[in-house]
């Protein structure tokens, strides 16, 4: 497996080594977000428009027909197909269906067959992500190292790695890296990419006051990323064995100023997306479930569901300072659940 520094300096160096690869970039637990974009870029940026890989999503629902059929589960224009010679599969891992969680074995191995006819059967080179778990079996699954090259992406960075980051996205400021990377105690690559897009626009002048802003865009621990993470994807198993973890952390106050957070940034995130071709987060909106802005799952909610989520928290919040207890919060969670969203 090779090392993440060692691949971005590669793509720093123009080395032909990283080019006509099948790539599959390897994450511990938490899946980067932004990695597909950060990549897209590098190779937009330090090859050509042709290398740098055009994204499908996998989309079991709505298989595009126009596609060859070895990519008709996944949705993208299909003159982008054409005329790039990458792919990066989003989501290809992604379950099957709505009412399970996660891919049992078999389903997996389904998925891994799909995987080689691609390789064999259109001629292009797929990037793609997994899990440390789900790239070993698919090490297993192909038997040999020639097929697919393995990209450990770590979970924290060193500040080498920050900096190569930096360096590969062409970061420019009067801020210095060591300043930068000093605001998080975990490092991971989402937040230093959050943070060259924040701080390229700070100056030296006003870097003391911009710090807690910058830092409050880095604070959510993993445990609420996770859960919010859970709640917008309807993962209702995942979601309660989190809740159960984390839920007598904290007083029934922050859980309703949580979520009511977490619905209200949701309302104005479809507001935006629905006027908007092309939207990602802002700010705060960083806090919302990654799968919720970066993979569209906004799409699957209205402006109408989450007005009505916080109308059933302004009632909570109300009956919780008439002394009910906090077991009235999952009067909303088995709302959230139960309810078909239109």
């Amino acid at each position: 497996m090779q090392a993440f520094d060692l691949f971005l300096t590669q793509i720093l160096r123009k080395e032909k080594e990283v080019l006509g690869k099948n790539i599959c970039f390897v994450y511990q637990q938490n899946e980067p977000v932004r990695l597909p974009e950060f990549i897209c870029g590098l190779f937009r940026t330090h090859f050509s428009q042709k290398i740098a890989p055009t994204t499908l999503t996998y989309e079991h629902e709505n298989p595009n027909y126009d596609l060859p059929d070895q990519l008709s589960v996944f949705v993208a224009p299909e003159a982008a197909v054409v005329r790039t010679s990458v792919l990066w599969l989003q989501d290809f891992l992604l379950a099957r269906s709505d009412e399970v969680g996660f891919l049992t074995l078999s389903q997996k191995q389904a998925a891994f067959i799909q995987l080689k006819e691609l390789f064999l059967a259109t001629k292009k080179h797929y990037f793609f992500e997994t899990s440390a778990k789900d790239a070993q079996l698919l090490q297993e699954f192909f038997d040999t190292s020639d097929v697919i090259l393995f990209v450990k992406v770590p979970e924290k960075l060193s500040f080498d790695v920050f900096s190569l980051c930096a360096q590969a996205v062409g970061f420019s400021s009067s801020i210095s890296l060591e300043d930068i990377f000093a605001l998080s105690f975990e490092m991971s690559l989402d937040s230093a990419l959050i943070l060259f897009d924040h701080v390229a626009c700070v100056s030296r002048r006003t870097w003391e006051s911009s710090k807690g802003y910058l830092f409050g865009l880095l604070s959510e621990v993993n445990e609420l990323r996770d859960l919010s993470e859970a709640f917008w994807t309807r993962n209702q198993k995942r979601f309660f064995v989190e809740w159960n973890k984390v839920s007598a952390d904290y007083p029934e106050s922050f859980w309703v100023s949580y979520w009511s957070n977490q619905v209200f940034l949701a309302y104005f995130y479809i507001d935006r997306a629905l006027s908007a071709q092309k939207i990602t987060p802002q700010g705060q909106e960083h806090s919302l479930s990654p799968t919720f802005t970066w993979k569209n799952g906004w799409k699957k909610y209205s402006k109408s569901y989450c007005f009505t989520l916080h109308k059933i928290l302004f009632e909570i919040d109300s009956e919780l300072k008439k002394g009910s207890t906090e077991s009235i919060l999952e009067y909303f969670l088995t709302t959230h659940f139960l309810t078909t969203v239109n």
